[in-house]
This record gives structure tokens, C-alpha cells and sequence, in this order.
């Protein structure tokens, strides 16, 4: 992004804010200070401590890739690289990304507590500058049970998060997915399964609404990765 973009897109997001569509002042981070994409996992559904916001005053906005090659360290949370990019800026935000997923045999794991076993991670997804208010992304998790891995839906709409399971699939087994965000809705489809939320995302209808790709993988949930962890992504497209 140009210098001037960038100055442009900033003001933009101060006028967003001055009109009431941010978080509060308190609530605010800088993006240089966090993990922008870490999110409170309770089980019991309590919303996170802070709302985290995309600061496109500091971001190195990125071009879609067509794959990644995400690497979970060992003790960590997020993977190395990546972030939002593919900015839109609109009134009538509608958005869909396609893409294939294939969890190594790495991806298998076992938390330290067995209450956090089922915490949903993420794998790419969309989001408004609020990923805590309005966004959607893949989520898995490994089941020791049946071993395989657990997809959902895993989305937020105005606050309220919602963490439906959609299907079970193999280690070592490319997925094909798709992920999509619209004014009224969000929805994941998974090998062809659809699960559909009908919401309204309460966006502005006379300020456009900034949303963007998150190209990252996330563990967590309330732990981090017990060891290394490998998943790959192909075939990203927005459609």
C-alpha cells in the first residue's frame, strides 16, 4: 500500500471511529503490541477481555497468496507470518474466499487439560477491523477419540460468537473449503456442507465498512501447541 493509501485508509478508519463504529477508546491496541488475531477461548462463551482492532496505520497490508505453508511452533499460538490483507471498502461488504486445507499428521495433539481438547483453532477467514465483532474463519480441532479432525464454523456476529460443528475429516487429506461474510449472514461450507448463520451484522448502511482476508493459522484455544504443527492451504481465492 502507497504512503498516501495508507494516510487515506487511516482517515478513513479515524472517521469510522468519530462516527461511532469502533470499539471503545479503552479497548483500542496498537497492532505492534499484540497478537491481533488471539482470541479468548472460554468454553463457557464469556466474550474476550479485548476487542482487538485491525490498525491499518501500522499494518504491512498483503496481497492474497494462492497457498501457505502455515507452521505452528511448539509453545506458541499463532504461525510464523501472514496477517490481513486484501483490503475492501464499501457499503455493500459481500465476500467469499475459497481455498483447500490439509492437517498433517502433526496436527494430531493432545492438550495438557482435557476440558480445553475441543477449543476451536483457526484457519484463515474473514473479518470487518473487529475480528472480535464481525468475522468468520475455519475452525478445527484434533479429536484423540475418533482421530480426526473436527471443522466448524467459527464466527462472531455483532459480539456474539458462534462455534458450530460442521464435519469430521482425515489427517493428510486435502479439505476444500470456503468461507463467506455478507451484511446479513456468514457461512462456512466444508467438502460441501454448508452451515449458514442469517444475522444482521449491524454495518453501517451510509459508511463503508473495511473488511479483510486473515491469512494465518491460529492454536487455541486457552493453550498453546503442545509440539510443532503443520497445515497447508491451497487453492486461495476469493470468488
Amino acid at each position: 500500500m502507497t504512503l498516501r493509501a495508507r494516510v487515506l485508509t487511516a482517515f478513513v478508519l479515524s472517521l469510522a471511529v468519530a462516527c461511532g463504529e469502533s470499539a471503545p477508546e479503552k479497548q483500542r491496541t496498537s497492532m505492534d503490541s499484540i497478537d491481533w488475531d488471539a482470541i479468548d477461548e472460554n468454553d463457557n462463551g464469556s466474550q474476550p477481555e479485548a476487542e482487538e482492532l485491525i490498525d491499518v496505520g501500522a499494518l504491512p497490508i498483503q496481497d492474497l497468496r494462492s497457498s501457505f505453508g502455515f507452521h505452528i511452533p511448539s509453545g506458541k499460538h499463532r504461525s510464523k507470518g501472514g496477517g490481513p490483507g486484501t483490503l475492501h471498502f464499501g457499503t455493500h461488504p459481500d465476500r467469499t474466499v475459497h481455498f483447500r486445507a490439509k492437517f498433517h499428521q502433526n496436527a494430531a495433539y493432545t492438550t495438557a487439560s482435557s476440558g480445553n481438547q475441543s477449543d476451536w483453532n483457526k484457519l484463515l477467514g474473514i473479518t470487518t477491523n473487529w475480528i472480535h465483532k464481525n468475522s468468520i474463519r475455519l475452525g478445527w480441532a484434533y479429536n484423540p477419540s475418533t482421530k480426526l479432525i473436527d471443522l466448524g464454523f467459527y464466527g462472531y456476529i455483532h459480539k456474539t460468537r458462534y462455534m458450530p460443528k460442521i464435519t469430521s475429516v482425515p489427517l493428510e487429506t486435502w479439505v476444500d473449503c470456503e468461507l463467506h461474510l455478507w451484511r446479513e449472514g456468514m457461512s462456512v461450507t466444508v467438502n460441501g456442507q454448508t452451515t449458514t448463520i442469517n444475522q444482521d451484522l449491524h454495518l453501517s448502511t451510509w459508511f463503508p465498512t473495511m473488511t479483510w482476508v486473515l491469512m494465518t493459522a491460529y492454536f487455541g484455544g486457552d493453550e498453546t501447541a503442545p509440539h510443532d504443527i503443520d497445515v497447508d492451504v491451497t487453492d486461495v481465492r476469493e470468488l
